[in-house]
């Protein structure tokens, strides 16, 4: 019998999880440092994020139209989209935030916090990538 993972996946898959959960981790403290209003001058770093988005946004139409086509390939490019938004706009303000106030962000509650919840949508993510099949079938892909 085969194993079940193998060292190349498993290195892969590690760095998927250790990468995803910084980067969740790094956004969450961006939202935080966000609504405490510790973060200033966002605005001189949103030309950034809104290039780095419209850059992922272009890149996944030309990627899905291939495999997707039409309509879908248009939703699964503005998902990409939003999400890009969401990592490099909230986490650049979390490197933001930490390097400005690192009392305040690597309070080890707060930080825990954060990185469970990272750990966690780090984890239904890659659920949902390995699972996406079986959520079409079932007609979750439909409603999205």
């Amino acid at each position: 019998m085969a194993p079940f993972v193998d060292g190349t996946r498993l290195g892969r898959v590690l760095a998927l999880v250790v990468l995803s959960t910084l980067a969740l981790t790094a956004s969450f403290v961006g939202l935080v440092g966000l609504a405490d209003g510790a973060v200033r001058r966002t605005t001189t770093r949103l030309p950034i994020y809104v290039t780095a988005t419209a850059a992922v946004f272009l890149g996944a139409v030309v990627v899905f139209e291939e495999s997707r086509g039409g309509v879908r390939a248009l939703v699964a490019a503005f998902a990409a989209g939003v999400g890009t938004l969401f990592v490099v706009g909230f986490g650049g303000e979390g490197i933001v935030y930490a390097l400005a106030e690192p009392g305040e962000v690597f309070d080890l509650q707060l930080l825990g916090y954060l990185l469970s919840a990272a750990l966690m949508g780090t984890g239904v993510g890659y659920w949902a990538w390995r699972n996406w099949a079986s959520l079409r079938i079932g007609g979750l892909g439909d409603a999205l």
